[in-house]
């Protein structure tokens, strides 16, 4: 906020937290193209500008809620190899924009520009993808304009990696240079931001060996192995930690993660050999299970950590507190480190 960013919002909750925060109105957008009630009342009551929809029903909304909206018509152009695709939910498909556009200018709201979201998570061939979309929302603009509304405004969405553009930046900026000169540009790059600027650490709490015949055996009273004898038993390591699908690890479920830990290292217990290791979370649910046979060292116990890196985004904004763990309200530390 305090650098001058916009904050893209989807709910009430959402634009009240950026006002908290002093970001003026002028720098909200309401990009839910669904809304509630109670949201289209907040974005009337807190000077949200902008909107999005896909539906004449969304238009009727905005009319008798938020009058005095501005508007940008959200059409639908997937990613082919997005990780969560968006398009089977929202975005208006081509033969409907005439209509929408009739039917905002019936209406009186005027609308003034385009946006869309290829998926969150935009995968191979990303920069094919946005300049796909972007070639999809030029036509789009060439139909708004057609029945009398002023574009100014491109929202491109998300779907950006965490961390790096590589090629996806210049192919979106030579598709905006061709399709969409002179008109303001919007980005919601949640992802890009906040996907490796975290790594969730987690305490094993439970530990035990369970042979190919299906007997569970106490780590204590095994042998460990050794570098020089690294398996010692046809076993599966297994590690209960305090953290699962219930909490932060719910990225495996709704964001189709695939998260990957490896030991604390500063464990002494982190030196040892590796073997196959199936790791649990707390939770008394099975299908609490983040990673089978996956490379640990054999020697990791009750007190040791694993660390999970790559975990800012869609992790502990979708946790819960089922069987009464509390994945929620978890200690957070803020470091910060140079590259020497």
């Amino acid at each position: 906020a305090a650098l001058g960013a916009r904050f893209d919002c989807a709910s009430e909750a959402e634009l009240r937290a950026v006002r908290a925060l002093g970001v003026p109105a002028s720098r909200t957008l309401l990009a839910n193209a669904c809304k509630r009630p109670r949201d289209l009342r907040a974005g009337a009551e807190l000077g949200c500008p902008l909107t999005t929809f896909d539906s004449v029903d969304e238009l009727r909304k905005v009319a008798r809620a938020w009058p005095g909206a501005r508007l940008l018509l959200r059409v639908r152009a997937d990613a082919p190899a997005a990780r969560c695709p968006l398009g089977n939910k929202y975005g208006a498909e081509a033969w409907e924009w005439a209509a929408l556009a009739a039917e905002a200018t019936r209406l009186g709201l005027p609308v003034d520009g385009v946006a869309f979201h290829v998926g969150s998570g935009a995968g191979a061939d990303a920069a094919g993808a946005y300049e796909n979309a972007i070639a999809v929302a030029a036509d789009a603009a060439e139909v708004l304009r057609a029945a009398g509304h002023a574009v100014s405004i491109l929202d491109i969405g998300g779907g950006f990696p965490g961390g790096a553009l590589g090629g996806i930046a210049p192919a979106i900026n030579a598709a905006l240079e061709a399709r969409f000169p002179g008109v303001e540009v919007v980005a919601e790059p949640g992802r890009f931001f906040a996907e490796r600027i975290a790594t969730l650490a987690t305490a094993v709490f439970g530990a035990r060996e369970r042979s190919a015949g299906g007997d569970a055996r106490d780590v204590d009273a095994i042998a460990t192995p050794t570098v020089e004898d690294p398996i010692l038993h046809p076993t599966t390591r297994e590690l209960f930690v305090t953290d699962g699908i219930y909490g932060s690890m719910n990225c495996m479920l709704y964001d189709h993660a695939s998260p990957l830990p490896r030991a604390l290292a500063t464990d002494d217990r982190a030196r040892g050999a590796l073997v196959p290791t199936t790791v649990f979370g707390p939770t008394c649910d099975g299908l609490d299970t983040l990673v089978r046979g996956h490379p640990l060292p054999a020697g990791l116990g009750v007190g040791s950590w694993l660390v999970w890196p790559d975990m800012g985004a869609y992790t502990i904004c979708g946790a819960s507190a089922f069987n009464g763990m509390d994945a929620v309200n978890v200690p957070r530390f803020y470091v910060w480190s140079v590259k020497p």
